[in-house]
């Protein structure tokens, strides 16, 4: 008998150990990098005011795809226009072309 209750102990010990490391692996890949999100917001600032000169739009979030939404991007600026349509576009960094590039609205999938 204690040798039954020695081996379920262990079994459901490690039970327990893989739940939990599942949990904490889950927790670390949904959260997002802060130094990812602000290389995005940078590298979203500089092509707005290559590209965007004279258009009032600013950066307002940073969209962290953990789960590939959308395929090309991991983080994307999110870019709104700051008059009454309130229109968006998204920047991010494309490496099959190596380039920042954007994606419109109507583009998204």
């Amino acid at each position: 008998m204690k040798k039954a209750l020695k081996t379920f102990s262990v079994v459901l010990g490690i039970v327990l150990v893989g739940i939990v490391s599942l949990v904490i692996i889950f927790i670390v890949e949904m959260t997002p990098s802060t130094s990812k999100e602000n290389e995005t917001r940078e590298l979203a600032e500089k092509y707005l005011e290559e590209n965007y000169p004279d258009e009032d739009v600013e950066v307002a979030d940073i969209l962290y795809d953990n789960m590939g939404n959308y395929g090309d991007f991991d983080y994307a600026a999110v870019v709104r226009y700051n008059d009454l349509s309130g229109a968006s576009f998204l920047v991010y960094y494309d490496e099959d072309f190596d380039k920042v590039v954007e994606k419109k609205s109507h583009e998204l999938k």
